[in-house]
């Protein structure tokens, strides 16, 4: 079984993220899309999809569909 993700796990990667990544505020408000695809959609574990990324999640449901 995979770690849980505390609250606190996902406020480090994002703040790490950040940080290391955009140099302004500007850059980070322009860049939120990235975020959301590249590390809570494929890196973040989700509680209320059995501890699986969203992405593990939908390749999971569509097995079980095919």
């Amino acid at each position: 079984m995979k770690k849980q993700n505390t609250r606190l796990d996902y406020v480090k990667l994002l703040s790490a993220w950040l940080i290391f990544k955009y140099a302004t505020i500007i850059d980070v408000i322009e860049n939120v899309p990235e975020f959301l695809e590249e590390v809570y959609n494929k890196k973040r574990l989700h509680s209320s999809l059995k501890y699986l990324t969203p992405e593990e999640f939908e390749l999971s449901v569509s097995k079980r569909v095919h």
